[in-house]
């Protein structure tokens, strides 16, 4: 049987016509807008209902608060008038008198009975000042002790009258007053919503209870008044209080309040009352408030349901004398009276709102009207223009409102639509040529922008480019000359040609500086400058600077002053390099710019944070200063204080712009502070990181203990260096003063050695004002001292002063400027400890002797095809006792690393035939250059460079001009251990084939076609076997080649095809196979061309070449066995 489907209702729901006719009709949302005030009516109700409830009933909840303070106040009163009740009767004469025996008749039991049914009072007594009974309305003897209560207690020792509440139980009663047992007793009243189990009987009381002293005569206390009042039944107490909390309104009448005292949680006293019309009395307090204001002590404030009705309630705690929490304070307001009013008003509200919004809503119905007839009107006469009926117009509204306007300025528009509307059209027609003219115009404009910004790009390949070869044919001849000078300076002897020589260095030394400098800017400019991050000292970069300037200075008679932060004192993270290029650069143009007084090298901590330091480095000289106008544009690129054409000062004005960009990237700033004629002040800002590493700590001569304690008297008459020596002086523990001239000095030692405080060193400056350093050890000699010190001679003119001279004049020792910690301590400790050795800064000789020592007997190739270059590298290596083999190409240098046996490769970049970098290629995938050291040695400078370098498979970088210290350096990191490389030259010899072997050998070599062999074997230095290895791997390796040429040609690719004939070529180059050499190379000519010539008989051409030289090859006798 087939299902039956239902059909499916299409209609439009009810909820969707309704949102279609708010979307379309403004009649409707005017409707609706006019009926909303009766749409909102319930909930405006609703929430008037809920807010009135709410504020209704924290008014009476305020109100009953209120309340419980007044039934507070009024039990704190009742205490206050019973207490000066009881001080009135302890004042009294007759009292007082009957008391002490003065006055007869009645006794005073009787009378104070009296008086207790006068003041309303259960208890009155008189009791002695240990708490026995004297006198009294109680059923006790007197002397018999009265019931122990904390405010009697606490009275008889305070003597002073109080007042409090007191709870007595059964027993204290009936001993104080067997009627009392029976007045304070209250049946428990089980009620519905306490209790209903609770049955019994509450026999305690509670009681007011007020005390007075009693004094004689005389000021002696005589007793204690104590007057006791019963809380139980007291209908007064709560009756009071009830008519002062009770309401008298215009809504609710009269509507009287309840009180009640609640002893634990049965009432006691109360103005409740039972339906029969009783007081509630012996009721129990709901477990809910008992365990929140009499268990933990809180004000309660709530609706509650009190015996048989509704209430709003506040119960609090009453406390006994000691603060004991022993019953309940309530106060409450029936609650029936105000929800009946409540009810009443919010009627009338509702009515009178809704009333209101009848009203508004009639009224809202006739303005949606007004407003909506004259807009259908409007609307249909747009619909009608809409469809094409130009024509068509509103006509008067028969009214002056915006409506009416609006039809009005309609009309009026569709007046001068219609006179628009043919301009209209005459207009569009011309603009339709506007528009193509127009876009014409920005096509042609986006052609050129386009041709602009390929021009650019090519500008700035084209100048990198330019850049690049410039360092590279620069530094070439510069490679020479500084190379060839520093040669020659280990071979002249005569003194005017070395200084010649030294001049030629110099200069050759200042002009690779501009090329740096040019360089630097250009890798600015371009973004692709980086800086280290590797770990340093800072002393040691500013003792590098020190080093490199010391010399100028002193030649020109300037003191240099080395003033370092003790905190510099650890290894951080930067890049020393860029660091120290800053600081050289600033020194340099202070050097270059004072002619006398000083220069000072500064370096201060300005900012220590936990992981960095901000580093404040300063130069500060006395030379003629700079203007101030010249200031602000110092730090600009090619930017110069003198560039006037008759200037007395060079320089390219590069090198400060430079460092400010260089300060920019560590993080930093760089400033001047100068005047003209009082010298100037260069410096810059670097945040660097702190390494983890310990810095490398310099011979220390067990801390220096010997000279701790030790008095030093400084005399030097730059203040400058005056500062430095003794801040040294202090860190070593020793005891420093300073003076600034000669006559001082002489004057602070004899005076020391008077006072018995002779000084145990003077360090003394060599060129002073007055008295020189000579002339002032001269006069110290002479003096008639008890204890002679020794004298240590400082001076920045060291190279100038023979040992002999100093020694003669009397000095015990010298120490040249800057003065260095290292250099302070360690001639400090050879004078006190004369067979400790000094520590020294390596210089360039001493790294030459290192080098010499571990690299005698090495084995080095020399890739290099300037001539020139060549003749440097060889000269300083076979200075080492290096022995070297030369290749004058890429290809020749594949070919003789591949005999193996040499412990480094030098290798040039640029080289013809074959690149440094694709020969570095092809050793390391041979099997003998895996782990063969290879450094580039080029002219190219760039970072990018030496990058290109690395990625090729070279170990490190060598930048020309060669630093003989930096190649030093670099063979002592990368040449393997003297014992390797003799295992190494061992196995070597034991490998080689004897000589009639060689000989057959070498006769079959020459035997193949198209093969040089004599130019292959002395690459090879004549190893035959080698030689034969090294064709059978270019064999087998390039059986394939000539296949793989005839794919690319026949696909097309002419540049795939290049590369393959040009590596082919440089292989066959490599090892002297001439024939096959021509045949690539006929084929790398061909597909350079492009012309359209068959490359068929090239390719076959090439594969007999290489097959006649293969079938060769086979016939070559068989290597001997091993």
């Amino acid at each position: 049987m087939p299902r039956y489907k239902m059909p499916i209702d299409r209609k439009p729901s009810r909820l969707l016509h309704l949102t279609n006719a708010w979307r379309r009709s403004l009649r409707f949302r005017l409707m609706v807008l006019a009926l909303l005030p009766a749409l909102l009516f319930p909930a405006l109700a609703l929430i008037l209902v809920l807010w009135g409830g709410s504020l209704a009933d924290q008014v009476l909840l305020d109100k009953v608060k209120g309340d419980l303070s007044i039934a507070r106040s009024h039990m704190l009163h009742d205490q206050d008038e019973l207490r000066r009740t009881a001080t009135s009767l302890a004042q009294s004469s007759r009292i007082q008198g009957l008391a002490s025996g003065r006055i007869g008749g009645a006794s005073l039991s009787e009378v104070l009975r009296s008086r207790a049914d006068t003041i309303d009072a259960e208890i009155l007594v008189l009791l002695a000042p240990d708490g026995k009974l004297l006198a009294g309305s109680a059923d006790l003897s007197a002397g018999t002790w009265f019931p122990s209560l904390s405010v009697i207690n606490a009275s008889l020792q305070a003597r002073q009258s109080m007042s409090g509440i007191e709870i007595l139980d059964e027993n204290d009663m009936a001993r104080v007053s067997t009627k009392l047992v029976a007045e304070a007793a209250i049946p428990i009243v089980a009620t519905a919503h306490a209790d209903s189990q609770r049955q019994g009987v509450e026999r305690r009381g509670m009681f007011l209870f007020a005390t007075a002293p009693m004094f004689d005569d005389k000021g002696g206390f005589h007793g204690l008044i104590v007057v006791g009042r019963l809380v139980n039944r007291d209908a007064g107490i709560v009756d009071y209080v009830t008519d002062l909390i009770s309401i008298n309104g215009p809504l609710v009448g009269r509507v009287a309040g309840t009180v009640t005292i609640f002893l634990g949680d049965i009432r006691i006293a109360t103005s409740v009352r039972k339906a029969d019309g009783q007081r509630a009395v012996g009721t129990i307090l709901s477990r809910e408030v008992r365990d929140a204001v009499v268990v933990q002590g809180d004000t309660w404030l709530k609706r509650a349901f009190v015996v048989d009705r509704w209430f709003i309630s506040g119960y609090e705690p009453i406390t006994d004398f000691a603060g004991k929490r022993i019953g309940v304070l309530y106060v409450g307001i029936p609650e029936q009276p105000f929800v009946e009013a409540r009810w009443w008003a919010l009627s009338l509200v509702v009515a009178m709102l809704a009333l209101a919004i009848l009203l508004a809503t009639l009224a809202s119905w006739r303005m949606v009207r007004a407003i909506t007839v004259p807009l259908q009107r409007l609307g249909a006469a747009m619909e009608a223009v809409a469809a094409g009926r130009l024509e068509t117009r509103v006509g008067p509204l028969g009214g002056e409102d915006e409506i009416a306007r609006l039809a009005e300025v309609f009309d009026r528009l569709l007046d001068t639509i219609g006179k628009q509307t043919t301009a209209l059209r005459e207009w569009g027609t011309s603009l339709d040529a506007k528009v193509a003219a127009r876009t014409a115009e920005l096509a042609a404009a986006n052609v050129a922008l386009n041709e602009a910004r390929d021009a650019a790009e090519s500008a700035s390949r084209s100048k990198s480019a330019f850049l690049a070869n410039m360092s590279h044919e620069i530094r070439t001849p510069m490679n020479a000359i500084i190379g060839l000078a520093h040669l020659l300076g280990r071979d002249i002897a005569d003194v005017r040609q070395r200084e010649r020589l030294g001049k030629i260095s110099d200069a050759a030394q200042h002009l690779l500086a501009i090329i740096n400098d040019i360089l630097d800017v250009s890798k600015i400019e371009a973004g692709h400058l980086e800086l280290e991050q590797t770990p340093f000292e800072f002393e040691q970069v500013v003792d590098r600077v020190c080093t490199m300037i010391g010399d100028k200075a002193a030649a020109k008679g300037l003191e240099l002053v080395r003033d370092i932060d003790p905190a510099l004192a650890c290894v951080l993270t930067g890049d020393p390099l860029r660091i120290g290029q800053i600081l050289l650069n600033y020194a340099g143009n202070a050097l270059k710019f004072t002619s006398q007084g000083s220069i000072v090298l500064r370096a201060r901590v300005t900012e220590d944070n936990e992981d960095s330091v901000l580093v404040r480095v300063e130069v500060r000289d006395t030379g003629v200063g700079i203007a101030s106008d010249v200031l602000p544009r110092l730090f600009s690129s090619f930017e110069q204080a003198d560039s006037s054409t008759t200037r007395e000062f060079g320089g390219t004005g590069l090198g400060l712009a430079i460092n400010r960009h260089l300060a920019h990237m560590m993080g930093g700033e760089v400033g001047v502070e100068s005047e003209p004629g009082r010298g100037s002040v260069f410096w810059f800002t670097a945040r660097l990181g702190k390494s983890p590493i310990a810095p490398e700590r310099r011979q220390t001569h067990a801390d220096a203990g010997r000279l701790r304690g030790m008095r030093v008297l400084v005399v030097d008459d730059l203040a400058e260096a005056r500062d430095v020596a003794t801040d040294l002086l202090r860190l070593l523990g020793m005891t420093p003063s300073a003076v600034a001239d000669g006559e001082s000095g002489l004057r602070a030692v004899r005076e020391a050695d008077d006072a018995g405080a002779p000084f145990d060193l003077v360090l003394i400056d060599w060129r002073m004002p007055g008295l020189d350093g000579m002339a002032t050890v001269d006069r110290l000699r002479a003096l008639p001292l008890r204890c002679p010190p020794r004298f240590l001679l400082v001076t920045a003119y060291d190279h100038a002063l023979p040992d002999v001279q100093w020694r003669s004049a009397g000095f015990d020792a010298m120490l040249a400027k800057p003065v260095s910690p290292s250099g302070l301590l360690d001639t400090l400790v050879g004078l006190v400890e004369p067979g400790v050795a000094a520590t020294t800064e390596q210089t360039v000789s001493d790294l030459e002797q290192r080098a010499a020592e571990y690299a005698r007997g090495a084995r080095l190739l020399l890739a290099e095809d300037n001539p020139i270059n060549r003749e440097v590298a060889t000269e300083l290596l076979q200075a080492l006792g290096i022995t070297i083999d030369v290749a004058g190409d890429g290809a020749e240098a594949v070919a003789m690393a591949s005999t193996g046996g040499y412990d480094l490769i030098l290798m040039d970049v640029q080289m013809p035939v074959m690149d440094g970098l694709t020969a570095t290629r092809a050793i390391r995938r041979a099997a003998t250059g895996g782990s063969l050291p290879i450094i580039a040695m080029t002219a190219n400078a760039f970072e990018d460079d030496r990058q290109q370098c690395l990625a090729a498979g070279m170990n490190d970088h060598v930048a020309k001009p060669v630093d003989p210290a930096r190649l030093y350096e670099t063979l002592l990191h990368w040449l393997p251990p003297p014992s390797v490389r003799a295992t190494r030259t061992e196995d070597a010899a034991a490998a080689r084939p004897s000589e009639q072997e060689d000989g057959r050998l070498l006769a079959a070599l020459a035997a193949v076609p198209g093969l040089e062999s004599a130019a292959g074997l002395k690459v090879f230095r004549g190893n035959a076997e080698r030689y034969r290895q090294l064709l059978q791997k270019f064999g087998d390796g390039h059986q394939d080649d000539a296949e793989r040429i005839r794919a690319a040609c026949q696909a097309g690719e002419r540049d795939a095809a290049r590369h393959l004939a040009h590596a082919l070529k440089g292989a066959a180059a490599a090892v002297a196979a001439v024939s096959v050499q021509r045949a690539a190379a006929a084929l790398e000519a061909w597909a350079r061309a492009g012309d359209e010539a068959p490359f068929e008989p090239l390719v076959m051409a090439l594969e007999a070449e290489f097959a006649a030289f293969v079938l060769a090859l086979d016939q070559l006798p068989p290597p001997p066995e091993t």
